[in-house]
């Protein structure tokens, strides 16, 4: 029997980072992508911070936004204005976690 596995596609991109209250454009940032299960992660490293979040499918580049709702936590795309996923709080942080460490960063 012969069996496949399927290393998840992690890439990354190099982007301007968008300009400040004043019009001046940050560092560069840059950007990591990681496609799970569920959703395809996001790692942002910006002013030596890094945040990592599920990215819409139909806006890529836009903001998401975290609401609990129902019992699980409602994912939703800031420049859509519309829901990407609902999530159960236990599924969430599982893929959370696989994800973080796929995209450079500390469990």
């Amino acid at each position: 029997m012969l069996v496949t596995h399927s290393a998840p596609d992690v890439s990354t991109s190099n982007d301007p980072s968008p300009p400040d209250a004043n019009g001046v454009p940050s560092e560069l940032a840059t950007t990591k992508f990681c496609k799970l299960s569920l959703f395809t992660w996001t790692s942002v490293e910006k002013d030596g911070r890094t945040d990592v979040t599920p990215q819409c499918p139909q806006h890529p580049s836009s903001k998401t936004r975290f609401a609990p709702f129902a019992g699980g936590i409602l994912v939703s795309c800031a420049a859509g204005d519309h829901p990407v996923m609902l999530w159960q709080q236990p599924q969430f942080n599982a893929e959370l976690e696989q994800a973080r460490p796929k995209l450079g960063l500390n469990p």
